[in-house]
């Protein structure tokens, strides 16, 4: 009986396995799909799935400069025109997000100057950064990991 169990796990596992690619594709093809669907009503972006890591696909939509017809890849640094402003204070920490810059939405982050307890009037890109970094290091378990050490020399 132990056999024939281990037997037939080996053949879902090999099946699983050999599908996977074709889930893959299928996954790449709706998304693909929607977002052309999206240039056709106005969107520039790009797009980018990884899991575990590993790039499952990447792609650009739409145009990077309208006036030059020039079309997004996965490479495009956007641009807006300077402002002068620093819209701040709109998803604010401990409000809307919690100390982990996770939104209610399980996976939902945030991570710019909305994050801020109130609007800065001053340049805010260092702190920003300070946010990424930090957000960056809990999303791959850095932090907790830099916990248990932390821990470990108090005891």
């Amino acid at each position: 009986m132990k056999k024939i169990f281990l037997i037939l796990l080996a053949v879902i596992a090999l099946s699983i396995h050999s599908i996977y690619p074709q889930l893959k594709n299928e996954l790449r093809k709706n998304l693909d799909e929607y977002m052309t669907r999206l240039t056709e009503l106005g969107y520039s972006g790009a797009l980018l799935v990884a899991k575990e890591g590993k790039v499952i696909f990447s792609k650009g939509y739409g145009l990077a400069n309208r006036t030059e017809q020039t079309p997004v890849t996965p490479e495009t640094i956007f641009t807006t025109p300077l402002r002068g402003t620093h819209p701040s204070a709109t998803v604010r920490i401990g409000h809307l997000l919690d100390l982990n810059l996770q939104t209610e939405i399980k996976g939902l982050y945030a991570c710019d100057a909305s994050t801020f307890p109130e609007a800065l009037g001053q340049p805010t890109v260092l702190t920003i950064i300070g946010l990424a970094k930090r957000l960056a290091k809990h999303l791959i378990g850095a932090d907790s990991i830099h916990e248990k050490r932390h821990a470990s020399r108090q005891a």
